[in-house]
């Protein structure tokens, strides 16, 4: 199994084949220092446990969001549930306002869905969503400080602890 459909088959991403491939094609560039933490992980949790996965230097978008609904399943796993992560990614695609782009969508407007989710990548690479996080994956109604000045993990919590 290559290292793309092994992260398909762990966000339950069947549908969305050309959506993923797109975030997946997409380089995550991290802004802020910390966020270099976040390609770390992706290089030591994500790819360190599939041998066909690539060797680049760079992560892909479609690889942080897989690793921080991973994370978000961390914090809200209990002893014996069923695994979340799918849930989890697919809240943070709903929230970046992503989830329009299924597969049957691609094959009516596939341009549009391209530039789409490009606009996206470029607003959460360059941190230009809302100050509260709306457009990113993470939006907050009440956020401790800046969205667009927090790094990602620290979202991540904020947003765990918000919604639970």
């Amino acid at each position: 199994m290559s290292y793309f459909n092994h992260l398909v088959n762990l966000i339950d991403g069947e549908n969305y084949i050309c959506l993923l491939k797109e975030l997946h094609k997409e380089h995550f560039f991290p802004l802020l220092d910390l966020d270099n933490n976040r390609v770390s992980e992706v290089k030591d949790i994500l790819r360190g446990s599939v041998p066909s996965s690539p060797k680049t230097e760079y992560v892909s978008i479609f690889e942080i969001l897989v690793l921080l609904a991973k994370k978000y399943e961390d914090f809200a796993s209990r002893f014996g549930e069923p695994d979340h992560t799918a849930t989890w990614f697919w809240c943070f695609i709903v929230n970046a306002g992503l989830n329009i782009y299924d597969d049957g969508y691609f094959k009516e407007n596939k341009e549009q869905a391209i530039l789409k989710i490009k606009q996206w990548v470029s607003i959460f690479n360059n941190r230009t969503y809302g100050r509260d996080g709306t457009g990113s994956p993470f939006p907050l109604k009440n956020p401790p400080k800046d969205m667009r000045k927090t790094e990602l993990f620290y979202q991540l919590c904020w947003y765990y602890n918000e919604n639970n």
